[in-house]
């Protein structure tokens, strides 16, 4: 799980970082969004309650995206509920119920009709491209899981601060993030807010999406310019 307690660099304070490094900290950050939309288990509830997924967010997002760190709602994302009450949401917002689809379905491909064996497998291509297979994911995910989707990001972030901090060419993995969240995120995590908000989601799940789809488009908009 990619939530915790520890500062970051620059926690606290407004910085710039250096291209290794803000790649690092967007890598923590998609990892951050993939592990806090897991099922709530006793040990994610303990820490959205404890205040210690909106403190671990804003540390991130201040390092990268002050303005929006400056807007995160800490009592939102601080609210699980009483008892079960946030695991038995998550059950009726994005599990199906009776051979059903879901209120708010995970994966990005779902309601695309026809053109969702295309998106599957151009995932899968995507994948196969940085040599990673079915093998690296959990048996019962599709290749887009909103997990997965974001665990490829924190992927290329990461070879992406590796690259800088060695002094090789990050090119291609800064070039795979653009394409990636222009073709797979940017419109999807938007909808997906929507979708919670119609449904009447708790505010926990309706503050980490519109975190993210925030976050997701700062990003896209920033390779925009500069990718090619």
């Amino acid at each position: 799980m990619r939530i915790d307690s520890s500062p970051t660099p620059g926690a606290g304070t407004t910085i710039v970082p250096h291209d290794g490094q803000r790649a690092r900290v967007c890598a923590e950050l998609y990892g951050f969004f993939a592990a806090a939309l897991e099922y709530p288990d006793r040990e994610l509830l303990a820490l959205v309650r404890s205040g210690a997924v909106a403190a671990r967010v804003r540390t991130l997002l201040e390092t990268v995206h002050p303005a929006l760190a400056a807007s995160i709602d800490d009592a939102a994302l601080g609210d699980a509920g009483s008892g079960d009450e946030l695991a038995i949401e998550y059950t009726r917002l994005f599990d199906a119920c009776g051979g059903g689809a879901p209120a708010c379905c995970l994966n990005s491909s779902a309601g695309r009709g026809d053109a969702r064996m295309a998106v599957l497998e151009e995932l899968v291509r995507f994948y196969n491209h940085f040599g990673l297979t079915a093998a690296d994911t959990p048996a019962n995910e599709l290749p887009d899981y909103l997990g997965t989707l974001l665990e490829f990001m924190y992927f290329l972030c990461e070879r992406e601060a590796e690259c800088r901090e060695e002094g090789e060419d990050s090119g291609d993995f800064v070039r795979a993030q653009h394409d990636f969240l222009a073709r797979h995120l940017a419109g999807w995590i938007p909808a997906l807010h929507e979708d919670l908000k119609r449904h009447a989601a708790p505010r926990y799940y309706r503050e980490l999406s519109r975190l993210g789809a925030a976050f997701v488009a700062e990003e896209a908009g920033r390779h925009a310019p500069t990718v090619r």
